[in-house]
């Protein structure tokens, strides 16, 4: 689902493993960008945010790689090749844009949709610590309102958005009704 918390997941391996992992954007990324940045750095994480949007003939490049470890290329002038051991952590909003070989090598794993108390602890955790929210009343607040208004399909950027918007308990319901409307 949208809003779920796939990039946050991401960000989250991201912070922990610092310079061994390399973080991009499926939209973003080229397999030309990729090999350069995977031969020179050799991480041991690879994380792609929104696999779906990253051309077919870019998604190639993860083929022999998830495969069998080895990075290759080969161009007119310039041929290298190496093991490299690494781990690939992909989300998507959909899988039909992604290449029959190359989703058959990850483990799908789809996340359901938030209970109340899973939305609250994850969209709190983003409110204090990424949207820097003191009042953890007013955080609170913001998070109740969203589940109130789209319990059946909360989203995590709906948090947001009213934290950066709101900027006391007042504001809360005119932000809301603005969003929501």
């Amino acid at each position: 689902e949208s809003g779920c918390g796939k990039t946050q997941f991401l960000e989250n391996i991201k912070v922990n493993y610092k310079d061994k992992a390399y973080f991009t954007i499926g939209a973003h990324s080229t397999k030309a960008g990729m090999l350069d940045y995977l031969f020179e750095k050799c991480p041991k994480i690879i994380l792609i945010d929104e696999i779906e949007h990253m051309p077919a003939k870019d998604q190639a490049v993860l083929l022999s790689l998830m495969q069998s470890q080895i990075l290759s290329e080969t161009k007119y002038r310039k041929t290298r090749q190496t093991q490299l051991n690494c781990s690939i952590f992909a989300t998507s909003n959909s899988t039909k844009k992604m290449l029959d070989p190359l989703l058959s090598r990850f483990v799908i794993i789809k996340v359901e949709k938030y209970s109340y108390e899973e939305f609250k602890e994850v969209a709190m955790k983003v409110l204090i610590e990424r949207e820097f929210i003191e009042n953890k009343n007013l955080a609170r607040a913001i998070v109740n309102k969203v589940w109130q208004r789209t319990s059946e399909n909360t989203n995590i950027r709906d948090v947001i958005k009213i934290a950066r918007l709101a900027k006391n308990m007042n504001d809360i319901d005119l932000v809301s009704k603005t969003i929501f409307s």
